[in-house]
């Protein structure tokens, strides 16, 4: 963490939030810090005599997070950030603290229990919004429905520039683009089953799940759409091994995906269950990339040796895994 310094950028930012801490009768305990500082969003810890808040920026893409967290907290109350203040010219706004994030929990000792407590407040607020998809749309949240999932896969294959400089040649474009009909042809299997899509976070990970007095918040809202469930399932399970040197046959893997598959089970039986996540997870490349897309269209957005190459990486393995699978 670094010591937040004003200047033009931010100026305006700042004073914002000023004003709203001179109203509140907060007293400042020290400096601004700024703990993340992205393209794709500026979060600033404010340590003040009643606790911490927290100041976040975000790019226009990702604006409509505290509406989208006001409308979950009409809800879900408990289990998402409350929004004190909010700015939309400045897109910008003021968060309460929530605790801290699970990677810092798990750090000595991967707490399974907790773990499984996060994927059920999770779920609940899955399921809870089935019914609620066209006001979740009217909010601004992007459509990325499995009936859509196919052109939105084509249309980033377009994004030809991009894919080669990231490290992808002509010719693998080419024979990803040539698979437009399996992704068709998955997806309109996966939407057979009786599984309904609902709000995907796109980003669901224990980083962004915080613990305080025995109590879990889900936070980072802004990169939502809606979608198939099971991609929240697949993205959480995939941060752990990966984090946490978990292999898909520990028995930590399986404890998880069928917790979270539990709560589904008024849709489909456990087996059919995952039937449909061995398909969402064929799938889940092609989500992770054109989430991860979003982010490198965000205004100041860098390549880094961190990103680069990371969504050619992930769709020359998804090439490979479906050229395989077509020859079986």
């Amino acid at each position: 963490m670094k010591p937040f310094s004003m200047n033009a950028e931010n100026n305006s930012v700042l004073l914002w939030a000023q004003n709203y801490l001179n109203q509140q009768d907060y007293s400042l305990q020290g400096p601004l810090k700024l703990i993340q500082n992205t393209a794709w969003a500026k979060v600033y810890q404010i340590d003040t005599a009643k606790g911490y808040l927290y100041l976040k920026q975000i790019p226009e893409a990702f604006a409509i997070e505290p509406n989208l967290l006001l409308y979950l907290r009409s809800f879900f109350p408990s289990l998402v950030p409350e929004v004190l203040s909010n700015n939309p010219c400045l897109r910008c706004f003021l968060m309460s603290d929530r605790g801290t994030p699970l990677r810092e929990v798990f750090a000595v000792h991967y707490q399974i229990d907790l773990a499984k407590e996060a994927l059920k407040s999770y779920v609940q607020i899955q399921t809870g919004l089935i019914s609620q998809i066209d006001s979740l749309l009217a909010l601004g949240i992007p459509d990325w429905r499995l009936a859509n999932l196919p052109d939105l896969y084509l249309k980033l294959l377009h994004e030809s520039e991009f894919l080669n400089h990231d490290g992808l040649t002509a010719n693998e474009i080419h024979q990803l683009i040539s698979l437009h009909p399996r992704v068709t042809a998955l997806c309109q299997h996966l939407a057979q089953y009786s599984i309904p899509e609902t709000i995907e976070h796109s980003d669901f990970h224990e980083n962004n799940i915080v613990y305080q007095a025995q109590h879990l918040t889900i936070i980072d809202w802004g990169e939502s759409v809606i979608s198939h469930p099971f991609f929240s399932l697949i993205s959480f399970l995939m941060n752990m091994m990966r984090t946490h040197h978990i292999k898909e046959q520990n028995e930590i893997y399986s404890i998880l995906r069928d917790t979270y598959l539990h709560y589904w089970h008024a849709f489909e039986s456990q087996e059919r269950l995952r039937d449909a996540f061995a398909l969402a997870k064929r799938l889940s490349p092609i989500k992770y990339c054109l989430s991860f897309f979003r982010l490198t269209q965000c205004p100041g957005w860098y390549t880094s040796e961190r990103h680069h190459g990371r969504m050619a990486q992930v769709l020359r393995t998804f090439l490979q895994a479906e050229t395989k699978a077509k020859k079986n």
